[in-house]
């Protein structure tokens, strides 16, 4: 019976499970089940509210934050810069590589389980070789479906591939960015108020201020009193100190 399934509304019931969340993936991207929809990432504006549940790893349907788990792109439908390129005609390609890494640096900072689909983070596309793009490609042969490693000696790929990793070593060295209960969440994360309908922003206990700005304007922003180090910013991301900033910074 319905009550028995394992599904997100009796996520209650089984702790220690987790399960995918569309609710992440189609705030950050758009309806998975229309490819032209945008999202957070590509310009629409979302409801506050979910976005901040996304963020700390607590929707609606989870009792702990592992039981979120966050992406925007797995082995379903398509990639996600294929995504953003269906949903963003007016969009140059280097805004929908920010938009894609925008996505990145959401899913590996929020509370709960990070998830990406093999080859995003240099950018995987899967061309159906008719001027689109394939999403689902479980019958398509290698030339669909195989990871292009050669891209790897172009820049932007290669680039790319240093921010997820840079992302990925922020998160593992910061025990804040991976809380265990929905209480713990509730108590150290805190959304903050920001001037744009397409940012948002986040304090976690008095020592990491995270903001996001899906918009096409710089934004400037206050932060909180003190010399803080800035080790995620446009395209970098990483353990190390980029520059540091006080009382405003501007976010690109």
């Amino acid at each position: 019976p319905d009550y028995h399934m394992t599904t997100q509304a009796n996520a209650g019931i089984v702790p220690g499970f987790a399960f995918f969340s569309d609710t992440v993936r189609d705030i950050l991207k758009g309806s998975v089940f229309e490819n032209t929809e945008k999202g957070f990432v590509s310009g629409e504006v979302v409801s506050g509210k979910l976005l901040h549940q996304c963020f700390m790893g607590t929707p609606d349907w989870a009792c702990e934050p592992a039981q979120s788990v966050n992406y925007v792109s797995c082995h379903d439908n398509n990639t996600l810069i294929d995504r953003i390129t269906l949903s963003t005609p007016e969009s140059s390609r280097a805004d929908r590589v920010k938009m894609n890494n925008l996505a990145a640096a959401f899913v590996l900072t929020a509370q709960g389980a990070p998830f990406f689909q093999a080859g995003e983070e240099m950018l995987r596309t899967k061309p159906d070789g008719n001027g689109g793009f394939d999403d689902n490609s479980y019958r398509a042969p290698d030339q669909v479906n195989a990871l292009n490693w050669e891209c790897l000696n172009e820049t932007e790929y290669k680039k790319n591939v240093e921010y997820y990793r840079g992302l990925l070593a922020f998160r593992k060295a910061h025990p804040i960015l991976r809380l265990t209960t929905r209480k713990g969440v509730q108590e150290v994360v805190t959304p903050i108020s920001v001037p744009e309908t397409h940012a948002a922003a986040y304090l976690l206990g008095n020592n990491m201020f995270i903001a996001f700005n899906a918009s096409t304007e710089e934004l400037e922003i206050s932060i909180p009193d003190g010399s803080w180090d800035v080790h995620v910013y446009g395209d970098c991301a990483g353990t190390t100190t980029l520059f540091k900033a006080d009382h405003l910074i501007t976010i690109p």
